[in-house]
């Protein structure tokens, strides 16, 4: 779903409002963890991202976003998870 300006919500893939998530394509989003590209393709088309560019999957536990304060507690409180052992370790 997007928000719209009016604060509505929007759904962002109409066609996949009568699907179950689970029977749904798997979903990638870009982290800015790491970007890269040869200089002559990304001056040419001005973005990375291009038709033929790939990429590696994150644990979404290690690619939080931070952009405020409530981002960087919330990957402190993930870090602290992290750390801790695990029942049986």
């Amino acid at each position: 779903m997007r928000r719209e300006a009016d604060y509505s919500l929007a759904p962002l893939f109409e066609e996949a409002l009568s699907r179950r998530s689970q029977d749904l394509p798997e979903l990638f989003c870009p982290t800015g963890a790491v970007w890269w590209a040869k200089a002559e393709v990304l001056r040419r088309e001005g973005t990375y991202h291009i038709a033929r560019r790939s990429g590696w999957e994150i644990p979404w536990a290690r690619g939080v976003d931070i952009d405020n304060e409530d981002d960087w507690l919330a990957a402190e409180l993930l870090l602290e998870m992290a750390e801790r052992p695990r029942d049986g370790e």
